[in-house]
């Protein structure tokens, strides 16, 4: 529970930090990627980062909060995908994580996604014992 309340100050202190750099915005720490052609944030998070909806929201109002301030040209359709460790933070047809996707690593290491369009999200996505679909409160960006 403490390094979740310390994963969350560590991320929202960066993002008001990015915030007030103006263009010389810089991605929080937990952010793995930004993927600037699909809108999409790929963030690094622990399976008790997403454990409910409260503690997925402050990832999910962080990843806005960066966005508004740092990516203003980005739609409302962007969308955050969890990963657990940076190396499987990559879509599934990219090269560098085809051995994580043959064992089976990379299902187990997605661990979220989220989806501003209609603020749906997906707890463990590719794990159909696991999975839990929710929407969360709507965001305006």
């Amino acid at each position: 529970m403490r390094g979740s309340r310390l994963f969350t100050s560590i991320f929202i202190a960066s993002v008001a930090a990015c915030a007030n750099a103006g263009d010389n915005c810089q991605a929080p720490g937990n952010v793995a990627r930004v993927d600037d052609r699909n809108e999409r944030l790929f963030v690094i998070a622990s399976e008790s980062d997403i454990a409910g909806p409260t503690k997925i929201e402050k990832i999910v109002e962080g990843a806005g909060s960066y966005i508004a301030a740092c990516r203003r040209d980005w739609s409302s359709k962007w969308s955050v995908s969890a990963f657990s460790d940076k190396k499987y933070a990559a879509y599934k047809d990219e090269p560098q994580v085809a051995p994580y996707i043959e064992n089976g690593e990379w299902q187990k290491a997605y661990l979220a996604e989220y989806d501003n369009s209609d603020a749906s999200l997906v707890r463990f996505p590719l794990q159909p014992t696991r999975r839990v679909q929710t929407v969360l409160k709507k965001r305006t960006q």
